[in-house]
């Protein structure tokens, strides 16, 4: 029997992964002294407002060893084999521990693999694993590296404080970026955030979003996300520029996982898809 394991990045609820039998594994949130684990001490929605009321930039952490050895352990008392679909390895150390822990229990029925994407991105991952759980591991891990050259994704960014803060933009781009309005759009590329392009203003980020998404064309027999990360209203904008049912979708968006959050800060929104 194949079991399949991924971590809170990839915005699976504790509720949502119980009920596909998926394993969820919490990273860690820190603000100050204080951690909590992600989805279980901490919501999306309580993070969101503790960053933009600490006045220090909270830090996202990998998950603790031992929740990957226990993991590997049971399935190598029972004979199961485990894919793993962790968080980009370029994002956190939660690749590099989970495969520490692998060498650790000595068990080679066990994959871990490097999503290379967050969010709902790691959800069409582990959705296409259980569609084809029954495949020997080898092949499931084609599959999913055949689906994974098809995601796509943008983001636009709404403030530029959280990318200062991270160490991402010197002071006096962030304070240009700000006074002109400039919102840049950002996607994943090589398993890490890239901007490719900057519009003057919320509602024009989300027309190049729109350009940039439309090119790709969607392949519609997979679902769309959409997110942002405390407040909706530019994802609700985001929305309405792309999708035929803007109120479902807007009524299916979560918050971002906070891995990302803490570097591009709150009112951000984002579209995750299948290129056709």
């Amino acid at each position: 029997m194949l079991k399949i394991a991924t971590d809170s990045c990839s915005n699976l609820s504790a509720a949502e992964a119980k009920a596909l039998g998926v394993e969820l594994i919490p990273l860690t949130i820190v603000f100050g002294t204080e951690s909590y684990l992600d989805e279980i001490e901490m919501s999306k929605e309580e993070f969101y407002r503790r960053l933009v009321a600490e006045k220090t930039m909270p830090k996202t952490s990998q998950p603790s060893p031992e929740y990957f050895e226990n993991l590997f352990s049971a399935a190598k008392e029972t004979g199961d084999e485990v894919l793993l679909i962790t968080l980009s390895s370029r994002l956190s150390g939660t690749y590099e521990t989970a495969v520490q822990a692998k060498k650790r229990v000595g068990y080679e029925k066990v994959c871990v693999y490097d999503s290379e994407y967050v969010g709902e991105c790691i959800r069409y991952l582990v959705d296409e694993a259980l569609r084809h759980s029954r495949l020997p591991l080898g092949e499931v891990v084609k599959k999913l590296d055949a689906l994974k050259k098809r995601i796509g994704v943008y983001a636009v960014v709404d403030t530029l404080e959280y990318l200062h803060k991270g160490g991402r933009l010197s002071r006096s781009v962030a304070l240009i970026g700000s006074l002109l309005h400039i919102k840049p759009v950002a996607t994943m590329k090589d398993g890490a955030v890239a901007v490719v392009g900057r519009a003057r203003g919320v509602p024009k980020a989300c027309s190049l979003i729109r350009e940039l998404v439309e090119k790709d064309g969607i392949d519609e027999n997979y679902p769309v996300y959409y997110g942002y990360a405390l407040a909706n209203d530019n994802c609700r904008l985001l929305v309405s520029k792309l999708s035929a049912d803007p109120e479902s979708d807007l009524a299916r968006a979560k918050n971002l996982s906070p891995v990302i959050g803490t570097h591009i800060g709150p009112n951000c929104a984002y579209i995750m898809y299948i290129k056709k």
